[in-house]
């Protein structure tokens, strides 16, 4: 004889890093960005993956700059919050930022 349990799911694994919130389109160099980014670790659905806590970190990857303040963090329950970003220094024009960590698939 056999006994079968209820049925029960794992959690998908994270596969990438998304802005949940924007940083501000319109920012002074030495200034604070005065919308924070959010970053968010999601599963192949788009959801939000809360059970990643690794290290995420945001970057100037198009335009010229530098970014100061909190610029590595770790994720808490999947959610990244840049709440001390600020562009240090760089030349009019625009940018764009990038998250990447290190730790995902």
């Amino acid at each position: 004889t056999q006994a079968l349990s209820n049925v029960f799911s794992t959690p998908a694994s994270p596969v990438r890093l998304s802005f949940n919130r924007q940083p501000s389109t319109t920012v002074t160099a030495g200034a604070a960005f005065p919308v924070q980014p959010i970053v968010w670790a999601v599963d192949e659905n788009d959801l939000l993956y809360s059970c990643f806590n690794g290290l995420v970190t945001i970057s100037i990857v198009e335009g010229t700059g530098s970014i100061s303040g909190s610029v590595t963090l770790p994720a808490i329950n999947g959610v990244a919050d840049f709440s001390t970003a600020q562009l240090a220094i760089g030349n009019a024009g625009f940018k764009v930022l990038n998250a990447s960590a290190a730790d995902l698939i």
